[in-house]
């Protein structure tokens, strides 16, 4: 577990050099690339499915679900075939800078079933490979971070490109225009994305919307 930029942790896997989130900031990537480029730019008051690959550490989710209210409801799939454990989401200490809370409710939350957090979210981590089991269906947004884009099996059948288009009408944050690259997703030349991770709110930052077969 590292501390980033802004303060708050994400993981580093060693073998694989990778870290779950920007160095610049987990919580800031949280709440800038996902949360307001991509869910709160794509909700238009009525009910949102949103598709998360690799619930991961549940940031994501969490920064989301202090988004849901009436008028902005929300039903929330996440994907995650590696379950982080227990002890190690506990040393995270993200209770400590977003709701405690539902920190707490997401991750008791059981898997492969639709649990109601609140009134106006609902959730459901499903224990699942994104690029090998069905993929839910009417899906409005996708928060994709293209984790380890650059390894084989990003490029190999099925890729993401064969998958995606499956799901109609969707808006993607990637992690950085290179992995999406990686991933086969097509990202238009509008905003500007720093190496690492675009953070920087004097930019626009794009919508990415996936090639179609």
């Amino acid at each position: 577990i590292q501390t980033t930029e802004d303060g708050s942790t994400t993981i580093w896997l060693k073998d694989m050099d990778e870290h779950y989130h920007s160095v610049k900031g987990a919580l800031t990537e949280a709440n800038h690339i996902y949360r307001d480029a991509a869910f709160k730019h794509r909700h238009k008051g009525e009910m949102l499915r949103l598709l998360e690959i690799g619930f991961g550490t549940g940031l994501n989710t969490v920064v989301t679900a202090m988004e849901a209210y009436e008028g902005r409801p929300v039903h929330y799939i996440s994907l995650e075939k590696y379950p982080l454990d227990s002890e190690v989401l506990a040393e995270m200490h993200y209770d400590a800078v977003i709701s405690a809370e539902l920190w707490q409710s997401i991750h008791q939350a059981e898997w492969n079933k639709a649990v109601q957090i609140t009134p106006y979210f609902t959730l459901e981590k499903r224990c699942a490979d994104f690029l090998t089991d069905e993929l839910p269906h009417g899906i409005d947004v996708v928060y994709f971070d293209a984790f380890a884009a650059n390894r084989p099996v990003f490029k190999s059948p099925p890729a993401l490109s064969a998958r995606l288009p499956t799901i109609a009408g969707l808006t993607v944050a990637p992690k950085s225009p290179a992995n999406a690259k990686n991933a086969n997703i097509a990202v238009p030349p509008i905003g500007h994305f720093c190496e690492d991770m675009l953070i920087d709110p004097g930019h626009i930052i794009p919508t990415v919307i996936p090639q179609r077969a």
